[in-house]
């Protein structure tokens, strides 16, 4: 007598069909989470390889890089704290064959935009960051790879999302910005080169890097709720720094590009209600972070941290000054 075989009914397939769409969909979010954390260790690890290469150059120089160079000799913007460290961060070739002559500024004609054009480094980048790696034009596009002609080009160096931190808008050292905010000098990454020695807050609690990985939102000019790019790096890539020392009747000595002085919460990612970010260069735009619930920031003893985004204002900024005194940890 044969046995007779039966196969799945219709019914059954789609109810073992609704079953595994169940499953997956409670598996994604924890894929996801997985996957966040671990981009977090990532951008870490970055931010820990940046510090300890500013530690190597203090060592090295018996001083840390200020926050930028004084303009060439030929007028040039300046470079940012980046450029000299370079070859502590394993990219001496690249330093060799930058010209500091030339200045930080790649949106013109010149070595250091034909040089730097296209070139990405993982030490500079988030990976979690949504934000475009290289400088937009105006329209949002992407300037075509070695484009050169004319001074107001989009800069062809790559954009980070790692900023020293030049110290707090309460610092007594304190001065006005170029039409907004205040520039502070109190920390690690200010106008002038700062020593081991004059981080007398402690290295372990005196923050030298930041992040600002995400976009802000902003009110425009038509009342609608945009994102908006505010990195501190005016849209001009890593290498630019621009100061004139200590001439604050030039509004030039009042910028600092890829620093920035902390002046507002974590993670304030709506800027209507604050103020210091506005222009191309405002001095003052908050640290934020494309994860969620934290920033990560680096000490001045190379150590990395997850600041929570409910952090104290007050510990903040004196976390970000390297000598006001006030001396408190990261984990107040």
């Amino acid at each position: 007598m044969k046995t007779q075989k039966h196969g799945f009914t219709l019914v059954e397939l789609l109810v073992v069909i609704a079953i595994i769409g169940i499953l997956i969909g409670m598996l994604l979010p924890a894929v996801q989470q997985v996957r966040e954390a671990a981009r977090r260790i990532s951008c870490a690890n970055n931010m820990r390889q940046n510090a300890l290469a500013l530690l190597n150059y203090e060592s090295a120089q018996m001083k840390f890089p200020a926050g930028s160079s004084p303009r060439t000799a030929t007028g040039r913007r300046g470079n940012s704290f980046w450029v000299p460290l370079l070859p502590f961060i394993e990219q001496s070739a690249l330093y060799a064959q930058y010209d500091l002559d030339a200045g930080g500024y790649t949106g013109s004609a010149q070595p250091n935009r034909i040089l730097l054009d296209g070139l990405t480094f993982n030490f500079l980048q988030c990976p979690s960051s949504p934000l475009d790696m290289f400088p937009n034009m105006p329209d949002g596009s992407l300037p075509a790879v070695g484009h050169s002609n004319g001074g107001n080009n989009p800069s062809t160096a790559m954009r980070s999302c790692y900023f020293g931190i030049g110290g707090s808008d309460r610092h007594p050292t304190a001065q006005p910005g170029d039409g907004v905010g205040f520039i502070g000098e109190g920390g690690v990454i200010g106008l002038r080169p700062a020593t081991i020695g004059s981080i007398s807050d402690g290295t372990s609690n005196t923050i030298v890097l930041g992040e600002q990985s995400d976009f802000f939102m902003v009110t425009d000019d038509n009342g609608v709720l945009s994102q908006l790019d505010a990195r501190s790096d005016s849209n001009s890539g890593f290498v630019l720094g621009e100061t004139d020392l200590d001439d604050f009747s030039n509004s030039n000595s009042r910028r600092r590009p890829n620093t920035t002085t902390l002046a507002h919460q974590l993670n304030v990612k709506n800027l209507d209600n604050i103020t210091g970010w506005e222009g191309n260069l405002g001095p003052n735009r908050p640290l934020i972070s494309a994860h969620s619930g934290v920033v990560i920031v680096a000490l001045s003893d190379g150590s990395t941290h997850m600041l929570d985004d409910g952090m104290d204002l007050n510990t903040l900024l004196n976390l970000a000054d390297k000598d006001d005194g006030n001396v408190v940890s990261v984990d107040n």
